[in-house]
């Protein structure tokens, strides 16, 4: 069974109310402890010493904003010329979003609906590009932070960490106490996925056959090995994916099926070789 299948059906009284408050706690803790130690601080010092990059952040929305309001503020706060892209599925943007609203009226699956949004982006060629869901919340300085991190560890293709009260799919991404950052072959294609521009050159546009995505995160391995590309997952700045499981929006069962239909002769790692964790780092490096 798919992991993400599961999850699905797990749902119902998987995650009691205790229990997630327990791991809200424990992210609390963590972020606590990251700040008394100095860490939070050298994250700073390393996000204020790089270049300005030039990003764009996309996503899709269905027929409300979601948490997109607190993404456009992350971007705008960043001291990166950090551009938002959205596109929605509604004949109309919804008012909150109305000036960061590229396409409207969408139809297809997600990510030939990214296609079409980033096609409106003013930055042609941006050294990154962010797919955000409309589900994930940020942390405070996620963009210079995360950008930084990416950047020191020389990663093409990365994530952020999940908190621990997120609902994930796969426990590789889930955030690791005392952890920066995991080189690994495995970055999931949601909730929030970067492309480094030399990543971006063999990965964007996404093929339009590829619907909502399931079976990208195995294709990206086998691509960056045959181009020497780094792929990590950045602990030190897990996002939020809070709100509902994965897979809650669309049916998890065709999504696997056109998976397998999509990988069948595409260049692939099987998931129990993407799933390996290559270094782990456990200090931030000196601006």
């Amino acid at each position: 069974m798919h992991p993400r299948l599961a999850v699905v059906r797990r749902m119902a009284g998987a995650h009691s109310p205790a229990r997630l408050a327990l791991k809200a706690a424990t992210d609390r803790a963590l972020e606590g402890a990251e700040r008394v130690s100095g860490r939070t601080r050298s994250l700073d010092e390393l996000a204020a010493a790089g270049p300005s990059r030039a990003i764009v952040l996309a996503g899709i929305y269905v027929d409300d904003a979601g948490l997109f309001g607190g993404i456009v503020e992350a971007a705008r706060a960043s001291r990166h010329d950090a551009e938002v892209v959205l596109g929605t599925m509604a004949p109309a943007p919804v008012a909150q979003l109305r000036d960061v609203t590229v396409a409207t009226g969408l139809r297809g699956g997600k990510f030939p609906n990214l296609n079409a949004t980033l096609a409106h982006a003013r930055i042609r060629a941006p050294r990154w590009t962010l797919l955000v869901d409309s589900d994930v919340r940020l942390p405070a300085r996620f963009v210079d932070r995360f950008v930084a991190l990416a950047e020191a560890f020389d990663f093409a293709i990365a994530q952020p960490a999940l908190s621990l009260r997120s609902y994930h799919s796969h426990a590789i991404t889930r955030r690791r106490p005392w952890s920066v950052a995991r080189e690994t072959r495995f970055v999931e294609i949601g909730p929030l996925t970067a492309f480094r521009d030399d990543a971006a050159r063999h990965l964007l546009p996404f093929d339009e056959s590829v619907g909502m995505g399931w079976g990208l995160d195995l294709h990206w391995p086998a691509v960056a090995v045959r181009h020497g590309l780094r792929m990590g997952i950045i602990d030190a700045t897990p996002v939020g994916h809070e709100e509902e499981p994965f897979g809650t929006n669309y049916s998890a069962a065709a999504a696997e099926r056109e998976a397998a239909a999509w990988l069948a002769g595409r260049a692939s790692l099987s998931r129990a070789e993407a799933q390996r964790v290559i270094a782990r780092h456990t200090r931030v490096p000196v601006a």
